[in-house]
């Protein structure tokens, strides 16, 4: 009963912009009311509100240009400032929103032209607005996805209260590492190098913690587990993170 549960609620969190066991992603969805068309935009950015100097949002070190469909643009980009404003191509001529401010790396806003002017107003749940609203969403899809494999490989050993120490060791690691994520990129010079060296962290964690509160486990089997429920949850992440930014 548990798992049939565990797999509804995984099957209706995949229908949202999130993603599993990942760090931040730059996602951003942009909706356009109707009598605004656009043929494809770019983003600006800036920590200066009056765009005095700006750079224009990239993904991979590539500058990100979209096309857009019914009336929606889905893009992609990574490490973007305090202001933003769109670039819009539209029938041969080139168009500027308003400034605005997105909230995390995974916004969603709506465009509409007011008095001359397009201005962006961000649509973001509020439950899902921001740094914590991306970790919440993330943490989500991890805890159903890792519950799902300790149900499947751990099945002798499931009982509530060890179900209780793996939500938790989770509870406490994919922040821990999403947080880590920023302060320690500037060093790694790679994303591979970066990755690889958080998810070390995260088994780690998890292996000794649960190590420590779930005695009865065999420890072949719970490190087993730990890297096996890792390496789902990424990889199932990555691909919800390619399918979502081309819906």
């Amino acid at each position: 009963m548990l798992k049939n549960t565990l797999l509804l609620l995984f099957l209706f969190i995949i229908s949202q912009p999130a993603f599993a066991d990942a760090m931040p992603k730059g996602y951003q969805k942009y909706h356009f009311a109707t009598g605004v068309t656009v043929d494809s935009i770019l983003i600006q950015e800036s920590d200066d509100a009056n765009f005095s100097s700006f750079d224009t949002l990239k993904t991979y070190r590539r500058f990100y240009y979209t096309y857009c469909e019914n009336n929606e643009c889905r893009l992609v980009g990574h490490r973007y400032k305090q202001f933003q404003r769109l670039v819009l191509f539209t029938g041969g001529r080139q168009l500027y929103s308003a400034v605005y401010e997105p909230t995390g790396s995974n916004p969603a806003f709506e465009v509409n032209l007011q008095n001359g002017t397009y201005v962006v107003t961000e649509t973001t749940p509020f439950l899902f607005r921001g740094t914590t609203g991306e970790i919440l969403r993330a943490l989500i899809i991890t805890l159903l996805l890792e519950l799902l494999t300790a149900l499947t490989m751990l099945n002798k050993w499931i009982s509530k209260r060890n179900i209780g120490f793996i939500a938790l060791a989770n509870c406490i690691s994919l922040p821990v590492a999403w947080l880590l994520c920023d302060a320690i990129a500037p060093y790694t010079g790679s994303p591979f190098i970066l990755i690889l060296l958080l998810e070390v962290v995260i088994v780690v964690f998890e292996y000794l913690f649960l190590k420590y509160f779930i005695r009865e486990l065999p420890a072949a089997r719970l490190l087993s587990f730990t890297l096996v429920a890792n390496v789902f949850s990424f990889l199932a992440g990555g691909i919800l993170y390619i399918i979502t930014s081309f819906l």
